[in-house]
């Protein structure tokens, strides 16, 4: 290349070395002109790459980059999964996964930036040496890789025959790749590469969860970057969350306009707001015009208010392994109508209990004490096919599953059913009622306890609320 990194002109521009760019061309036209060479100029159609902060022109350059081999630490991950020491959720991903490292290549670690972590490689020549270009492949001996630049000297000294007041060192600016200091993160925020308590304790963890997205560019070098630098697993199950997407499937994305923040679902927004935050941003005028007129069609009225449990329900409620949610804000609102029903069902249940004291082994002491009628009994049935259920699917990961049982139990069995059908008994305060009015009183604040906790993952706020209200729990029952 002619360029150096300013944008000047090196030595292989001769007579315009140290011009910049733009004045190196007006001075070859000129130069062109006086040798009589200049046949003329004429418009040409060109694409050229632009900075999208700057606007300036980017020049393509050509320079020597740092790489690290991936080939014994690829076959070590590649190995892990296939012989189960290492699961993948959902299984399908595992293609992937072998796609990827089967087929490593040399991984490009140097990045121009101006954040990171520095590359720990020095250039080494002696006090007097000139014009010697660290860019040239015939000088790679010269770099010296190190921990510290005071091993960096020692060595270099050693490299080049000399004292070390004779050597010069140049660390090079480039910065690790962003994936290479995140692949050292379950270990490094432990104190590693010291032997720290926290080290010991907390490494290996046993979980991951993040997008597929990312499935290679973080999640393999992670296990690759852990199997080789501590000779252990960083964790032993990676869970692969579906991807939130706009509810015509397309990627949430800045340039598209179309990402819809967490905290206008659960507080709300009108549209005017939605729009003053295109503004705000860096999108050229043609696309946040037609980013615009996209969320007024979605949302004429604005965004209403759900709150973050039914947000939090609606992700879950068609959360398939390994399947994009395309998030219609209406399914969310669905599911607020959800929390007011919960609300308001308990609220009904419990003018029920108003003379109903617990015991501390509820449940036991119902099922023994020879007072359930066959609908008592069918409840507690469908309560404990729920619980199995919902501990099931979340020991599975199969978090749509749990929601949807959660759901059905509550909607389905007691709203529906039990409590319709025991407003005759709780109603009927004769003594010859009592056993049965207290068996379905029992059997009542058992499925709503229980109910609420087996929720509460799910929905965290409204549950605990209603769970403080109980009798017998909370400081409100």
């Amino acid at each position: 290349t002619m360029l150096s990194p300013d944008g000047s002109i090196n030595h292989n521009g001769a007579p315009f070395k140290g011009m910049m760019r733009y004045d190196a061309r007006i001075a070859v036209e000129e130069a062109l002109d006086k040798k009589g060479l200049l046949i003329g100029k004429v418009p040409n159609k060109m694409r050229l790459g632009k900075c999208s902060r700057s606007g300036d022109i980017l020049e393509p350059m050509i320079t020597p980059q740092w790489y690290v081999s991936c080939d014994d630490m690829a076959k070590r991950a590649t190995d892990v999964v296939r012989n189960g020491t290492l699961k993948i959720v959902p299984e399908e991903h595992e293609k992937t996964w072998f796609q990827w490292l089967d087929n490593i290549r040399d991984w490009c670690v140097s990045r121009q930036l101006w954040w990171g972590h520095q590359i720990p490689a020095w250039f080494a020549i002696k006090k007097g040496e000139e014009d010697i270009d660290k860019n040239d492949m015939s000088n790679n001996s010269r770099w010296v890789v190190a921990r510290s630049e005071e091993v960096a000297l020692e060595n270099a000294a050693k490299l080049l025959g000399c004292s070390k007041d004779e050597v010069v060192l140049e660390r090079d600016e480039d910065v690790l790749d962003t994936w290479f200091s995140s692949g050292l993160f379950p270990f490094s925020v432990m104190g590693w590469p010291d032997k720290t308590a926290d080290l010991e304790a907390f490494y290996p963890t046993s979980l991951l969860e993040t997008g597929s997205d990312i499935l290679f560019f973080w999640v393999a070098r992670m296990v690759m970057m852990g199997l080789q630098l501590t000779d252990k697993l960083p964790f032993n199950t990676v869970y692969l969350h579906a991807m939130v997407r706009d509810k015509d499937g397309r990627k949430m994305s800045k340039s598209l306009g179309n990402v819809i923040d967490p905290l206008e679902v659960i507080n709300g927004c009108t549209v005017e707001s939605l729009h003053k935050k295109l503004e705000s941003g860096n999108l050229p005028k043609k696309e946040i015009e037609k980013a615009k007129k996209d969320q007024s069609a979605d949302f004429p009225d604005g965004i209403p208010e759900c709150g973050s449990d039914a947000l939090r329900f609606g992700l879950l409620a068609y959360t398939m392994q390994g399947k994009d949610v395309n998030l219609d804000i209406k399914r969310v609102v669905g599911y607020r109508n959800f929390c007011n029903k919960l609300w308001n069902a308990n609220r009904f249940a419990l003018q029920f209990l108003a003379d109903f004291t617990p015991t501390s082994a509820m449940l036991e002491d119902l099922t023994t004490s020879g007072k359930m009628s066959q609908r008592d009994k069918f409840i507690i049935s469908r309560l404990m096919t729920a619980c199995d259920l919902v501990n099931k699917n979340f020991t599975d990961y199969k978090f749509g599953d749990a929601q949807q049982a959660s759901y059905f139990f509550w909607i389905n069995d007691l709203c529906e059913v039990y409590l319709e059908l025991i407003k005759p008994v709780v109603y009927d305060l004769s003594e010859a009622n009592a056993d049965a009015r207290w068996a379905a009183q029992a059997t009542l604040w058992v499925c709503l306890e229980t109910g609420l906790r087996l929720v509460h993952p799910m929905m965290p706020f409204v549950t605990e609320e209603l769970w403080q209200r109980l009798p017998g729990r909370g400081t409100f029952g």
